[in-house]
């Protein structure tokens, strides 16, 4: 007769082989509340958030609360297009949540002792108890504001992502959805841009994102790949001229191509027009006024001389 596990000893045998293979496989699963009986903050009463005030810190989103008392994360406020496209609208948000630093969990402040809760900070991964960092060691920067530019970071970076993916869809399309998707490409080309100009006026540096190394003509990276991470690649850091730009009009000589590269000018904001181009300027009406009073003063002039008789003995009409 066979004895079946239980559902909780399976997973129980199951992360233990995991972790035989190799330990990195198994990722203890962080405690999200902080325990019973931690302190909160000295005005309201509201939550302080315990994983903030451990060794690891705490990793969550930074959120804010909007005028309805609704609390929102970054990430998914800077998940609308519209709002990201929005400079002004976007720092704002960025301004809120940084005014009073929070996550889901509660507030980012410093709690005095945690000694009455050894046994929540000696938990897996937490790392044990660690007061709040107010400056981040790397940047100098507050720890708030270094959460909040991670989220403006993965904003721009899911971005630089979708302007990738268009870019290897381009070449797979022919006719007319390779047209809508070069002109998806570079309007994505031209956010991505602006929103790195928006990102460098709010936080006062460049953009640099991660991306897989597509050297493999450079020694370094080879004998980084073969030898030292064993056959997977590595990342580097990308920033200025290495990330992308404003996409270039691609002209050919056809009429099909002089079209899209109109097209693809006014896109980008680029005058149209060639040669010589004439505007038509609207008369005032002073100026119509002008040219009425002296069409009229000639015909009256031009009148009156038909009229008059001549005196001149040589002018007289002649009887035959």
């Amino acid at each position: 007769m066979s004895i079946r596990a239980g559902r909780s000893e399976a997973r129980v045998r199951f992360i233990r082989a995991l972790h035989k293979v190799d330990p990195d496989l198994v990722v203890p699963k962080l405690p999200g509340r902080p325990p019973p009986g931690f302190p909160r903050t000295a005005i309201g009463g509201h939550p302080i958030c315990a994983r903030c005030n451990s060794r690891r810190g705490c990793d969550e989103s930074l959120c804010f609360t909007t005028t309805d008392g609704e609390v929102i994360t970054l990430e998914y406020a800077l998940s609308d297009p519209r709002t990201l496209r929005d400079e002004e609208r976007t720092h704002a948000l960025l301004d809120a949540a940084l005014a009073s630093p929070r996550c889901k969990y509660g507030f980012h402040e410093k709690v005095g002792s945690g000694t009455a809760f050894q046994s929540y900070f000696g938990l897996p991964g937490l790392g044990g108890f660690q007061t709040y960092r107010d400056i981040d060691d790397r940047t100098g920067r507050t720890a708030a504001f270094e959460g909040v530019a991670a989220a403006y970071d993965s904003a721009l970076v899911r971005e630089h992502v979708a302007h990738t993916w268009l870019e290897g869809q381009l070449s797979k399309l022919e006719g007319v959805q390779r047209e809508a998707c070069r002109a998806a490409r570079d309007e994505q080309a031209e956010l991505i841009v602006n929103l790195r100009q928006h990102y460098k006026r709010w936080t006062g540096r460049a953009f640099r994102m991660r991306a897989a190394c597509q050297k493999y003509d450079v020694p370094q990276c080879n004998r980084r790949r073969d030898i030292i991470d064993g056959g997977r690649n590595h990342y580097h850091f990308l920033a200025g001229d290495d990330l992308p730009g404003r996409a270039s009009v691609e002209y050919e000589a056809t009429y099909r191509g002089v079209a899209e590269t109109r097209r693809g000018a006014r896109r980008m904001g680029v005058p149209v027009e060639t040669g010589v181009v004439v505007k038509y300027v609207r008369p005032s009406v002073r100026f119509l006024q002008f040219l009425n009073l002296n069409f009229a003063s000639m015909a009256s002039t031009r009148r009156d001389a038909t009229v008059t008789p001549s005196t001149r003995p040589s002018e007289r009409p002649r009887v035959s």
